[in-house]
């Protein structure tokens, strides 16, 4: 691959929870095309010997809860959302080691 012959070792990128969970509620349905097209992408960095990092949110929150909270990134029901998206990229990609929880956590605290 590209990043192989550049010689790349280690690559930092982020799933897109409003694509895995495209209304972004714990209850709403998994877009499976999405987590196939993250499984595929993490085997072949692994079978290049890239190192994957992983962020897990990166500022792109689905538009569905915008519309369902009353608030952005509600306090009470986002962790609940949140959780069940990491949990099912988790499972998805249990291959990976390296996690980033928030992309610049202090850009917006």
């Amino acid at each position: 691959g590209v990043m192989k012959e550049l010689g790349a070792f280690r690559y930092r990128f982020s799933q897109r929870g409003a694509r895995i969970m495209g209304e972004g509620g714990r209850n709403d349905p998994i877009n499976l095309i999405y987590i196939d097209h993250y499984v595929k992408f993490v085997d072949v960095d692994l079978a290049n010997d890239i190192t994957p990092f992983i962020t897990l949110l990166h500022w792109d929150v689905p538009s569905g809860l915008d519309k369902r909270y009353p608030e952005p990134l509600n306090r009470e029901e986002f962790p609940l959302d949140f959780e069940k998206c990491c949990r099912v990229v988790f499972k998805a990609l249990g291959k990976v080691k390296n996690w980033i929880r928030f992309n610049e956590p202090r850009c917006s605290s």
